[in-house]
C-alpha cells in the first residue's frame, strides 16, 4: 500500500470514527455509516472491523457503538525523533576530550560547560512528523543543514578563542 492510499485510508478510519462516536448513545447501522461516508456498505464494513481490531468500537444486536476512550483520536500520532551526530573530525574529538578533561578538573567553569553543552545541542536533531515516511522525507536535509551549522559555529568558536589569547 502507497503513503497516499495508506493516508487516505487512515483519514477515512478516523471519520468512520467520528460519525460512530456521534452517534454512539443509540449505536448506527454499518450502511448508514457507509451513506455517511459515501462508501460502499462492505468498505464500511472494513473500517467498522478496523476500528473493532484496534479496540476503538464494538458491535451489538448490528448496531456500532463508540467504546469510552480518554484518546479521542485513532490516527498516527506525532513521534519524536532525536540524532545526536558525532563530531566532524579527529582534531574535534580530541579537543572535545581535552575540554571535558579541563572540565572535569575544574568544575566551576561554567563558560565551558555550555560551551560543552551548546556543541553537543547544535549536534542533536529533532525531528516531529506523524509517521516515519514524513521523517524519512526530512532526514537527509536536516542531517546536511545541521552539519553545516556545526562547521560554521566550530570556526567561529575557534576565531573567538584565537582572539581571547
Amino acid at each position: 500500500m502507497s503513503h497516499k492510499s495508506k493516508r487516505k485510508f487512515m483519514d477515512n478510519l478516523e471519520r468512520c470514527y467520528k460519525i460512530v462516536q456521534q452517534s454512539s448513545s443509540k449505536g448506527i447501522r454499518a450502511i448508514e455509516v457507509a451513506e455517511r461516508l459515501g462508501v460502499h456498505r462492505t468498505t464500511a464494513h472494513t473500517y467498522l472491523n478496523t476500528l473493532e481490531f484496534m479496540g476503538k468500537v464494538y458491535s451489538e444486536h448490528g448496531l456500532w457503538y463508540a467504546k469510552e476512550s480518554k484518546d479521542e483520536s485513532i490516527g498516527e500520532k506525532e513521534i519524536e525523533l532525536t540524532i545526536e551526530l558525532p563530531p566532524l573530525d579527529e582534531d574535534e574529538v580530541e579537543t572535545e576530550a581535552e575540554l571535558r578533561t579541563i572540565l572535569a578538573i575544574y568544575p566551576h567553569l561554567k563558560s565551558l560547560k555550555a560551551y560543552l553543552e551548546a556543541k553537543k545541542e547544535l549536534r542533536t536533531i529533532k525531528i516531529r512528523g506523524r509517521n516515519i515516511e514524513e521523517i524519512k522525507e526530512q532526514l537527509p536535509k536536516i542531517i546536511m543543514e545541521t552539519l553545516e551549522k556545526t562547521k560554521k559555529e566550530s570556526k567561529s568558536f575557534w576565531k573567538r578563542k584565537i582572539k581571547l589569547l
